[in-house]
């Protein structure tokens, strides 16, 4: 007995206690909030280097690490020392990948692998995507390829040897042991979306990383200071405008990789206010076979607490309607059905190669689209209308409005962006006529209106002489409306024109969103008024009231390129107004002549835009009230907005001063009198 308990005893000791070879490391993420599981060695790598922060830099740069902590090795810049993991052994794939930021001296800050018998240091990797600004402190992955080291133990160590000011440290973070095929093939494209590069499946994921990645960029003094833009790059119609979970939510389409019109996507915007607007991630990516070319316009739904988005889909030579959700009006599903609307459910007289931007409401427990649309017979545009009773299955109802040769004159071609409401006891439809001839912009933006017919999908009673611009001014394009929680109807366009390249494309952005306007209709006219939460932002306000003749008039304290001007102006006939951006040798000018408000940038783009009179000069046909007419100007930055008569009118347009042209005059040829009050407009 005692013989066999020896034996057991011998048995035990040459296998019992000897635990099978690790295949990871302790604490690969330090999570622990520490370096519990890791060797340091000299003054690099202390416990104070592990830290929760998710931004670096003036610029609040994301370093983009996993999980909660992250060794962030900046704390004990110019130190030296090592950082030495637990051993383990190479199975699996052999593959290893980690994350890895700073590291400017590859030859002195890199991750080293070594024998754990010997201690010879067997292969190193390092930042191979150091590049100052681009990629800095910010994680890029490693994927470390140590399959023919299979089966033997080894050991990381985490070396900074720099001593020098210039990046010399590392940051490092999720150390992943003996990949998986599955874990190689997920990392294999993490490692590309965190460098912005699109991988199939990840579209969204890489487009997002790379605003995250650049948009630091953009020097964001140079923006609008309460007017919507893109974090970076192109944008243009505004999309999905809707009140949803307690905000107002903005989307438009959007370019992130570069300032003209390409892929585009979703970009997405939400205030409290219509005023103060915050950067949510890209909603959507053309990431499916039915978008492949392009998630163009279309509009968004709030149905019993989900958020849906229709979209039009862009592939070669069709176009298609879809649809995404969202629970929470941040991260969107495509629906697997999609698309909704395709060639097959046209009526024979419409082009699937024109058929776009979808305006979706709800009536009655039925749901109705828009869509705007060419013919096929003649190329004029038209308004069709589908209606559903679940938003998946579409029939075509009707043709809403069609154009002619007789509409050509006012209405041009392809009809765009269509949006149809009610105001009082009639319908409005909006829409965005393209190629018109002889028109300032090419491109016009037009309102109809009329009495829709849901029986037919026709809108009856149009008066086409009636037919009016929305805005008169060389950049409004694309509007679209909502329904806020107040039950105003709230109206925003682009602020630029296609034909014309954006005042802002250089300095890396390009293009607006205009001021937010509630609607009316009154006697048949649509009136246009700001949005009066604009009036919270009011600041520094000054007064005065005067008269002048044949001559220029300054006024202490009114510069400024962020205004809110309330002009009334009682002219003698000849011409008498204001001119704004003044500096040296240029000026935008807004003033009343001959029955009209004219506005002219003609030397208020520094060359940015061509100096024809069609490109710079516009002229509203305008009544005097008693004798003066009422000026509302909105300023900022590049833009001017200009609401006439309590929004009878209103023309608005970008300009391009120079950063110091913030002067602002009155001026008459004859004698005009002024009752003048401005306010600063500050958003911080």
């Amino acid at each position: 007995m005692k013989k066999e308990l020896f034996m057991i005893i011998i048995m035990f000791s040459l296998f019992g206690c000897v635990s099978s070879p690790k295949t990871q490391i302790s604490n690969p993420s330090f999570e622990t909030g520490d370096l519990s599981g890791w060797i340091a060695e000299g003054e690099a790598f202390t416990d104070d280097v592990i830290t929760s922060k998710i931004t670096y830099g003036p610029h609040n740069r994301f370093f983009e690490h996993e999980g909660q902590y992250h060794l962030h090795g900046a704390i004990n810049a110019s130190k030296t020392g090592t950082l030495t993991s637990s051993t383990f052994r190479i199975t699996n794939t052999g593959y290893i990948s980690f994350l890895i930021g700073g590291g400017a001296n590859y030859n002195l800050a890199y991750i080293g692998l070594y024998d754990a018998k010997t201690d010879e240091e067997l292969s190193r990797r390092h930042n191979t995507m150091f590049d100052d600004p681009t990629h800095t402190d910010g994680y890029v992955r490693v994927i470390w390829d140590v399959s023919d080291l299979m089966g033997q133990d080894v050991y990381l160590k985490i070396v900074d040897n720099d001593t020098s000011d210039y990046y010399s440290y590392l940051n490092v973070d999720d150390f992943r042991i003996n990949l998986t095929e599955e874990e190689l093939a997920h990392f294999q494209v993490d490692a590309l979306v965190r460098l912005g590069h699109p991988a199939e499946g990840y579209e969204l994921e890489a487009i997002n990383r790379y605003i995250s990645m650049n948009a630091w960029k953009i020097d964001e003094s140079l923006k609008m200071n309460y007017h919507v833009t893109g974090q970076i790059g192109w944008i243009n119609d505004p999309n999905g405008f809707v009140h949803f979970n307690g905000q107002h939510h903005l989307f438009y389409q959007h370019n992130p990789k570069d300032v003209v019109w390409g892929p585009m996507h979703w970009g997405h915007v939400v205030s409290d206010d219509f005023i103060k607007w915050e950067y949510l991630p890209i909603a959507l990516a053309p990431n499916k076979p039915y978008d492949s070319e392009g998630a163009f316009s279309g509009s968004a739904l709030d149905i019993d607490g989900k958020l849906y988005l229709f979209y039009t889909g862009n592939i070669p030579n069709r176009q298609v309607q879809a649809i995404a959700t969202s629970t929470d009006g941040i991260n969107f599903i495509k629906y697997e059905g999609n698309p909704v609307i395709d060639e097959t459910t046209l009526p024979p007289h419409a082009s699937a190669v024109d058929f776009r931007d979808p305006k979706v409401w709800e009536k009655d427990g039925m749901y109705y689209m828009v869509v705007g649309s060419r013919q096929v017979q003649n190329n004029y545009g038209q308004i069709l209308m589908f209606r559903s009773e679940n938003l998946t299955n579409w029939d075509y109802h009707g043709t809403l409005y069609q154009g002619t040769s007789a509409t050509f004159d006012k209405l041009g071609y392809m009809w765009e962006c269509p949006d149809v409401f009610k105001l009082g006891d009639r319908y409005v439809l909006i829409m965005s006529p393209q190629q018109v001839p002889g028109h300032r912009n090419y491109n016009s933006t037009v309102y109809v209106v009329g009495d829709l017919n849901y029986e037919t999908g026709e809108l009856e009673n149009i008066d086409y002489h009636a037919i009016d611009e929305i805005d008169y001014g060389f950049d409004f394009y694309a509007p679209q409306t909502m329904v806020d929680d107040q039950g105003r109807r709230i109206m925003v366009a682009w602020m630029q024109s296609w034909n014309r390249e954006p005042v802002t494309a250089h300095l890396g952005f390009s293009g607006f969103m205009t001021l937010p306007r509630v609607l009316d209709l009154e006697d048949g006219k649509l009136i246009q008024r700001p949005v009066p939460e604009i009036k919270n932002y009011r600041q520094n306000k000054t007064t005065a009231q005067f008269s002048i003749t044949n001559r220029t008039r300054s006024i202490e304290g009114m510069e400024g390129d962020s205004k809110e001007i309330l002009l009334t102006l009682i002219p003698d006939g000849s011409r008498a107004g204001i001119k704004l951006f003044v500096g040296d040798n240029e000026e935008t000018l807004v003033y009343y002549e001959d029955g009209h408000i004219v506005f002219d940038r003609t030397n208020g783009t520094n060359g940015r835009i061509n100096s024809e009179a069609i490109n710079n000069i516009t002229r509203v046909p305008v009544e005097l009230i008693d004798g003066a007419v009422e000026l509302r100007i909105f300023l900022d930055k590049y833009s001017v907005e200009v609401f006439i008569n309590g929004g009878q009118r209103v023309i608005t347009s970008t300009v391009f001063p120079s950063q110091n042209a913030q002067g602002i005059e009155f001026f008459t040829q004859g004698t005009a009198s002024f009752i003048v009050e401005t306010y600063d407009i500050i958003v911080d």
